[in-house]
């Protein structure tokens, strides 16, 4: 699953610098300059993805922030608890999201408020919609047998042998599970795992 996810991930990440500055960074290979950090009051610390947040703020006063495309960093992954640990990281990148929304006046941030709407959108209502959908389909084809709901959900089912379509419902369903524990927690301090090399 985090073979899919990275790959498809970091085709997002690397178009979105192309076209001005991309929102998500990782935080294990990053560099901000400190006139840029002062600037914008340093690191959030009410937020999970404050990497991310900060590369978010500087780009929205006028300077990039990128991955560049021949720049490789390899993440460990949990030995344990791989689903809670990307849980974890789909409720700061929520939270990042749901505070960036408060920061983003859309119609003077270019095309970089596209981007960041774009992202906003997948991260905090797509999996939502989706949720909707398959309940609508499933009541369709259980309750009122209608065809077109059956084919569409048994099309669906199909899908889901095909790596990147799993994929992607994969990290629907984190993202739904991270923006229902955000309610109660926002999960800002947690044990360090052991990683996989």
């Amino acid at each position: 699953v985090e073979e899919g996810y990275r790959r498809y991930y970091n085709v997002l990440r690397l178009a979105e610098s192309k076209a001005w500055s991309t929102p998500i960074f990782h935080g294990e290979l990053a560099a901000f300059r400190k006139d840029l950090l002062e600037e914008i009051g340093g690191f959030p610390t009410d937020i999970g993805a404050d990497d991310s947040h900060t590369a978010t703020k500087i780009a929205l006063i006028a300077y990039r922030a990128i991955i560049p495309e021949n720049t490789r960093c390899h993440e460990l992954i949990p030995k344990n608890g791989y689903i809670r640990w990307r849980i974890r990281r789909a409720q700061h990148l929520i939270q990042h999201f749901m505070k960036t929304l408060r920061l983003l006046e859309f119609t003077s941030s270019g095309i970089y408020g596209r981007i960041l709407a774009v992202e906003t959108f997948l991260h905090v209502l797509n999996p939502w919609l989706l949720l909707m959908v398959i309940i609508l389909l499933l009541l369709n084809a259980l309750v009122f047998n209608t065809l077109l709901a059956l084919i569409l959900t048994a099309s669906g089912l199909i899908l889901l042998a095909i790596k990147p379509y799993r994929t992607w419902i994969i990290s629907q369903i984190f993202l739904i599970i991270a923006s229902v524990r955000n309610l109660w927690t926002r999960e800002m301090t947690w044990s360090k795992s052991a990683k996989l090399y």
